[in-house]
């Protein structure tokens, strides 16, 4: 059985501040962050290998100890089971991180991007399987009906990322407030009528762009975007005709595109101000931003 060590201290931060700043203390340390459950306040993290050690698994557990507290529980252990003597490396990890932990924090207590304060500072616990003995606390979920939000995105594009978008989306504003994909449409109804009705219901329509989102061609060859039936241009010019919310969501590394490229009616997109959705471990504090501009 391998060594471990564990250590904990309360942090003047709510919920959601202190997970991020965890998740950057790891950050600063150097460490392989492998998951940031911000939902169940879980981060886990591997060392590398070194002379002295094989590695270390660190896993950070949170729960809401007040309106403005955070209990921290840290715990690193070694990477091999079998290994006996982890030479001090376990217990530098912790001193480490809650070292970089109130580093970051004195730095970065007045950096409203860092924090977000929407969905995680107001905590309810209701105790869950521990991770490590410690009961989880689990965040309150937002009122359904806050916001109805449609989905713009290419399957081609960027279907993999959407869903996880989707399901992100969900959690916070309920499966009936939010609409993805095309194969919702009834059978026999007009798809512009029906796309157009869906987006007169939604107060956001979110534009997934992907590296292949404006040049994604049809069965001849032609431009899709330049197609005045192609479903996501239907759904863009509905939206800017209503002057609906419109957020671009750039993802795999998308940039946003130039007027030029696109066609008259969707021009308009270009200039409204969208946020970038990486890949893990960012993606949950992109979308926490996301959620928290969306008010």
């Amino acid at each position: 059985m391998g060594v471990q060590k564990d250590k904990s201290f309360r942090a003047q931060y709510p919920y959601a501040q202190a997970f991020d700043i965890a998740r950057a203390a790891l950050m600063g340390m150097g460490v392989v962050i492998q998951q940031a459950d911000s939902a169940n306040g879980e981060i886990a993290a591997r060392t590398g290998a070194s002379l002295q050690s094989f590695g270390e698994i660190i896993s950070v557990q949170m729960r809401s100890a007040g309106t403005d507290q955070t209990d921290v529980y840290i715990r690193s252990a070694s990477a091999v089971q079998t290994t006996l003597v982890d030479w001090g490396k376990n217990q530098q990890n912790l001193d480490t991180f809650e070292a970089m932990f109130v580093q970051i924090a004195a730095a970065s207590s007045n950096d409203d991007e860092l924090f977000s304060d929407l969905y995680y500072d107001d905590v309810e616990e209701e105790p869950t399987t521990p991770m490590y003995g410690i009961a989880e606390a689990k965040p309150r979920e937002r009122p359904a009906g806050v916001h109805k939000v449609f989905i713009s995105y290419r399957r081609a594009d960027s279907n993999d990322i959407c869903g996880r978008i989707y399901d992100r989306l969900v959690r916070d504003f309920g499966e009936r407030n939010i609409f993805k994909d095309v194969d919702n449409i009834p059978f026999g109804v007009d798809f512009v009528d029906y796309l157009d009705n869906q987006i007169k219901e939604c107060t956001v329509l979110l534009v997934v762009i992907g590296p292949k989102w404006i040049d994604a061609v049809d069965e001849r060859g032609r431009r899709r975007l330049d197609d005045p039936n192609d479903f996501v241009r239907i759904e863009i010019e509905a939206a800017l005709r209503r002057n609906i919310l419109v957020v671009p969501l750039l993802v795999s590394g998308a940039v946003m595109p130039y007027a030029e490229d696109l066609p008259e009616s969707l021009q308009p997109l270009t200039r409204r101000n969208g946020i970038e959705i990486r890949p893990d471990p960012d993606f949950h504090y992109d979308m926490t931003r996301l959620i928290k501009r969306l008010g």
